[in-house]
């Protein structure tokens, strides 16, 4: 399996995936569920009408109906179900959590999908919910880890095969179930089911559940939220890492004559007019809706349903593209009790989780609505960053503080936005600007009376240490980017490996020459890097060899296989040439 992070935005990414079966797909993702007996909607409707590329199924209804059991081995679930994009699919634990037994064995159930092919598979992972006792939780992590080894013994190399996370509330069953299948080196991993908490809008829980898990799962696979289908909650959840989703909950609220909205669901008798519904519901009046034949109507709400959820998701990533993740979910917390309460829970908790994944920079301005953005991981990373800098002259700013003066135009003093009267914008000494964007950024300093800088504006740009070019600061983040020679002079001011990407003998000519750096050829690096981040990249003997922008934050360096890890923005060869 093959993944490529494109964006992201706290420890939320938006990645292009290739299946072992060869199909890909974009996440984060909806896996709308496709019950063969129940077609609300068909697999073909989603993909013609929807343009969606994922469905799930369950192994456990096709496998006990003769009839589809045999179209399944037959043509394959793809040909079952009229459908070419990927398919998941459900061993039936659910089913087994729900009614105590299942007539299928954990190895049926595999043997059955090596036959019929979907490209993601699942094995019996034994569900506990949030009021289970603890000797319960750890009986279900033991069946889950020995169903775990079956399915990888008998798995079948074009599956990309889940194994699912269990152990309910308790944080040390959970972190151990987490381990144990970490090391089985799974294909994608899912989160279990806290089903009765979720079902109330009791989300504080699963906060924790996930957070546990998510420390520890590799974050070069896609991690899955078993029945998690609520727009409401689908970018909270996206914030904290988790890729793809599912559930019927599209046809099940449709029976029930519910709408889905992105701020919770509707009644269809208490509603005058439809609002963001898909163009084909709004040639009916609501009137007109509940005067249809029930099948009728339930079929025209579970497009509606589903078409709410899809844009949901299309939402989210155009937020991942544009890095405003965490302005997209401050609207959408707001939605419901529960949901904002796991969101401040999230960010007083778990801000350091977060912070570790979100970048350090962004193209997008960050927005002050409430209060609750001061527990936003940048702003804690920043006061704790002023901390290096040293300076005679500050700005007072209503979120971060006593700020130094030269770092008015910096990531991420001047681009937090907030509503406050006009101030005249100060006079701020260029080169003292840039000795503190360099002690912030790099916390090293430079002696004032070797540097020059270049104004433009009335902002540094172009710096000169001794009469060398050695970087400027970026326009639009104001953030010192260093030129090669700049990096040499960075370099012996940081301790090793602070500021640095280790890049190994095979690597250390290509980058050089500014090609891409890759996950594969980095021997080692600073423990503390984040994405978006300006970085030094040196050979094994510590020689400059590049400057340039990280992809990946330090886990994720050492965890990617083969992943751009630093994006070269100038080699020393090419430079010197």
């Amino acid at each position: 399996m093959e993944l490529k992070l494109r964006s992201r935005d706290g420890a939320g990414r938006l990645m292009e995936v290739k299946l072992n079966s060869g199909r890909k797909m974009i996440t984060p993702t909806f896996f709308p569920v496709i019950n063969p007996h129940l077609l609300y909607i068909a697999p073909e409707e989603i993909s013609r009408d929807f343009g969606w590329n994922e469905i799930i199924t369950n192994a456990y209804i096709i496998w006990r109906d003769p009839k589809l059991h045999h179209i399944a081995v037959e043509k394959g679930v793809h040909g079952l179900l009229n459908f070419d994009g990927v398919v998941m699919m459900d061993s039936g634990a659910y089913q087994m959590w729900n009614y105590g037994r299942l007539e299928v064995s954990n190895e049926e159930i595999i043997e059955f999908q090596n036959q019929i092919k979907p490209d993601i598979g699942t094995f019996h992972d034994s569900i506990v919910s949030e009021e289970a006792p603890y000797e319960e939780a750890v009986e279900a992590v033991k069946k889950t880890l020995l169903n775990a080894q079956v399915c990888k013994e008998l798995g079948s190399e074009e599956i990309s095969w889940m194994a699912t996370v269990q152990g309910s509330v308790y944080e040390d069953v959970v972190r151990s179930a987490a381990e144990a299948l970490r090391e089985m080196d799974f294909d994608y991993y899912a989160l279990g089911g806290l089903v009765s908490g979720a079902s109330r809008w009791h989300y504080k829980k699963f906060v924790d559940f996930a957070v546990h898990s998510l420390s520890i799962l590799p974050r070069d696979r896609p991690v899955h939220g078993w029945g998690i289908g609520h727009p409401a909650v689908f970018s909270l959840f996206v914030l904290m890492g988790i890729d793809t989703f599912d559930s019927a909950s599209y046809a099940l609220y449709a029976k029930d004559d519910r709408l889905i909205f992105p701020w919770g669901t509707e009644r269809l008798q208490d509603l005058e007019e439809i609002p963001y519904t898909l163009p084909e519901l709004r040639k009916y009046s609501v009137k007109e809706l509940l005067d249809l034949p029930k099948e009728e109507r339930t079929r025209l709400l579970a497009r509606h349903n589903l078409w709410m959820i899809l844009e949901e998701m299309r939402a989210i990533r155009e937020a991942l593209r544009g890095e405003y993740l965490f302005e997209y979910v401050q609207e959408r917390v707001r939605t419901h009790p529960g949901v904002y309460e796991a969101y401040r829970y999230l960010l007083e908790k778990y801000w350091k989780f977060l912070e570790e994944f979100t970048p350090f920079s962004k193209k997008h301005g960050l927005f002050v609505v409430a209060d609750d953005f001061r527990l936003r991981p940048e702003v804690r990373r920043a006061k704790e960053m002023l901390k290096r800098v040293k300076s005679n002259k500050h700005f007072e700013h209503p979120v971060y503080g006593k700020v130094p003066l030269g770092l008015y135009y910096t990531y991420p003093f001047g681009q937090t936005l907030y509503s406050t009267e006009e101030e005249a914008v100060p006079k701020i000494d260029p080169v003292e600007s840039v000795r503190e964007i360099v002690q912030y950024q790099w916390g090293v300093g430079l002696e004032k009376e070797k540097l020059e800088v270049e104004v433009r504006k009335d902002r540094p740009r172009k710096v000169y240490y001794e009469g060398k070019y050695i970087g400027m600061v970026r326009p639009h983040d104001g953030l010192f980017v260093p030129s090669i020679e700049g990096a040499r002079i960075l370099k012996e001011r940081l301790p090793f490996p602070k500021g640095r990407v280790v890049v190994d003998d095979v690597a250390r000519e290509p980058v050089s020459e500014g090609k891409t750096v890759f996950t594969k050829f980095v021997i080692d690096v600073d423990p503390d890097l984040r994405p978006n981040q300006e970085i030094i990249v040196v050979d094994a003997e510590d020689n400059v060899v590049a400057v340039g922008k990280t992809v990946l934050n330090t886990r994720e360096m050492e965890e990617f296989a083969s992943h751009p890890a630093v994006k070269v923005r100038h080699g020393a060869k090419d430079r010197e040439a």
